[in-house]
């Protein structure tokens, strides 16, 4: 989600006038040229300096090492980009300057909690960031604290605290982030139709200067429809997604789902490869060893695998930041017995923290893994609990059901899964498989 867009008009826009103060306020402006309905509205807006935000702000900081101007927009900048690329030194470098800003007690007008609370966000300590936000929230009435509290009760799987939020911070500030998140909610309650019509207004009520949000939206939006099957217009919004912001790895991420949904391979393969090797984005590894299995690059797959594992251990071993569920992920590629049990392991210790349907469906196909089949039929059922309506879900849920010869139901959870996504091969084969036993 945009970390820049969170603060309060006052407080977000620390960065850009820090940023416009350098390079004399010169913009250049670049005029929009194509069709697509998902167009972002307005001009795009280019920095008219080559160096990064951050390298000037870094500069800047070594100028004056105590302007808490620069101090919290480093913090920002530096969580911003460790968003982007999973860098858990990134994210140390944000804390360090988040705990310098902090230091300088400037009262009323300071607010670092709310950096504390994104911090603790990424730690997936979701409780902490509630505790720093909701206090804040009376206090200040920052849109800041309504974002984590959204995000946070969404992790936790308190779908309800989530929706409640996230209508209160668009009926206070109708923005495309807000309306986003509604639809995120909406989405992980099953309530896609309503999440579509969210998305919709999120684009409708963008303002210019939105280029990074935009493309965020535009990807998030182009995810859910792919989910729903709705390729064509998906490949619209990840187009005008990166029209926005041609090198943006969430937007680039989507396009090589998309090929991937597509039976694309190759093309899918060299944009997974490009985002790991461009944003470090442990997911899109993992992207690529699917596409190498799909290609029956067999040891290719293999030899990624024990890169990826490796990658993985080390972010999570040297940092707080580590992302264990793509360790979960790179574990179960491998296939072996071993593995699945260390897999099944970590998730079970992330349920401890985060109770949302993603985490849920990890821990069913870990289970699976291990043959556990009881338990993995009462997480997938977790899952389904939580009201999240995906086509993986009901597919993983058939093929449990499948294992244990319970035809109907297997049969019921493939159908469900193809009328969300008729492009499910998988969940096509499982009901064929089927059909001549009902």
């Amino acid at each position: 989600m945009p970390t820049m867009k969170i603060k309060s008009k006052v407080s977000s826009s620390i960065i850009l006038l820090v940023l416009t103060s350098l390079v004399g306020g010169g913009y250049l402006i670049k005029k929009r040229t194509t069709s697509n309905p998902y167009t972002y509205k307005f001009r795009l807006i280019e920095s008219a300096t080559s160096q990064t935000d951050l390298e000037i702000l870094v500069k800047k900081h070594l100028e004056a090492p105590s302007n808490p101007y620069t101090l919290d927009a480093l913090s920002w900048a530096y969580l911003a980009k460790a968003k982007e690329t999973d860098d858990p030194e990134l994210y140390n470098k944000a804390m360090e300057f988040a705990g310098k800003y902090s230091k300088l007690n400037l009262g009323r007008n300071s607010n670092p909690g709310l950096i504390m609370a994104q911090l603790h966000q990424a730690q997936h300590q979701f409780d902490d960031a509630i505790k720093i936000a909701l206090p804040l929230l009376l206090k200040t009435s920052d849109i800041g604290a309504l974002q984590i509290l959204v995000t946070s009760y969404l992790a936790l799987g308190e779908l309800d605290k989530a929706a409640e939020r996230a209508v209160q911070w668009v009926y206070r500030l109708p923005s495309l982030t807000s309306y986003v998140m509604l639809a995120l909610v909406q989405e992980a309650q099953g309530r896609n139709s309503e999440a579509e019509q969210s998305f919709k207004s999120a684009l409708r009520v963008e303002d210019i200067g939105e280029e990074w949000a935009g493309a965020w939206g535009r990807s998030l939006y182009a995810r859910h429809l792919m989910q729903m099957g709705n390729l064509g217009e998906a490949k619209k919004l990840i187009e005008a997604a990166l029209a926005i912001r041609p090198k943006d790895p969430f937007a680039l991420l989507q396009l090589a789902d998309f090929n991937f949904k597509k039976e694309n391979f190759k093309i899918a393969s060299d944009l997974y490869f490009k985002i790991f090797t461009e944003h470090q984005k442990l997911i899109a590894l993992i992207g690529y060893i699917h596409t190498k299995k799909a290609m029956n690059e067999i040891e290719t797959a293999k030899e990624w695998i024990t890169k990826s594992e490796e990658l993985a251990r080390k972010q999570i071993g040297t940092s707080k930041f580590g992302h264990r569920l793509e360790l979960v992920q790179i574990l179960l590629e491998k296939e072996t017995s071993e593995a699945a049990k260390e897999a099944m392991l970590i998730v079970q210790e992330e349920t401890k923290v985060r109770k949302d349907a993603n985490t849920y469906y990890w821990l069913a196909k870990s289970f699976s893994a291990v043959k556990e089949i009881p338990r993995a039929r009462m997480a997938i059922q977790n899952t389904l609990a939580t009201g999240a309506i995906k086509a993986d879900y009901y597919l993983l849920a058939g093929e449990l059901e499948e294992s244990v010869q319970s035809v109907h139901r297997a049969l019921l959870y493939y159908s469900l899964a193809l009328e969300l996504d008729p492009n499910l091969k998988a969940a096509a084969k499982g009901r064929q498989r089927l059909q001549q036993y009902s």
